[in-house]
Parts: C-alpha cells; structure tokens; sequence
C-alpha cells in the first residue's frame, strides 16, 4: 500500500520524477521519506503548542500515519541494492541525504509551526 501511495506522492508532487537522470538513485523513495519528516515536524510542533491532543491521537498521527507513509524498509532495501552493486557514491549520498535531509525538513516543518505560535 505504501508503495503506491509513494509513486502517487511522487507523481502529484514531482511529475517528472521518473526522467531524472541520476541511475541508480531511488529519487521517489528519497521524496517520499523527505516529506514524511516534514509531516513529523509540523505535527510535532503542534503537539507542543498548547499541549494539543493526547498521546494517542500524537501516536496514531506520527507513528500510524507517516510511519505508514514513509518507508524504512524500503529506504534499507534500496541502500542495500546499492551496496550490493557496488554504488558507494550514490549508497553514500542516498543515505546522507536521507538521514541528514529528513532532520533538516522535520526541524523546519517544527521551526514553522513554532513561528506562527
């Protein structure tokens, strides 16, 4: 399920993403993940405003909703696909930019909610 609400995500935000010319990097996968974290900031700093919605409600929409939309596995698959042929450069910049990108967006969707309150 998730796989097709990713191309979809893709699709919807990125219409060329399929004609990207960067072989080998899972450019989808990569967006998906990226906007996932931003999600997570935003509703982050919104549980923090005010101290909205029990934790359940914070649950279902961090772990239950973008957990279910952004894909780990997937996101270890591919880094493993990559390394197993033997793509250090892209394997390296496929992680960083995961890893690093994801903290980056998840700490500006936070910085946004957090400057509107």
């Amino acid at each position: 399920m998730s796989a097709v609400i990713q191309e979809a995500c893709c699709v919807i935000s990125y219409p060329n993403c399929y004609k990207i010319s960067v072989p080998k990097l899972p450019i989808s996968t990569l967006l998906v993940n990226l906007i996932g974290c931003f999600a997570i900031g935003l509703f982050y700093g919104l549980f923090e405003r005010n101290n909205l919605m029990n934790t359940d409600v914070r649950l279902f929409l961090t772990v239950g909703l973008c957990g279910g939309f952004t894909t780990f596995s997937t996101f270890i698959n591919e880094s493993y696909q990559l390394l197993k042929e033997d793509n250090f450069l892209y394997l390296f910049a496929y992680t960083s930019v995961s890893l690093l990108g994801g903290l980056f967006v998840l700490y500006i969707g936070y910085t946004v909610i957090r400057m509107f309150s």
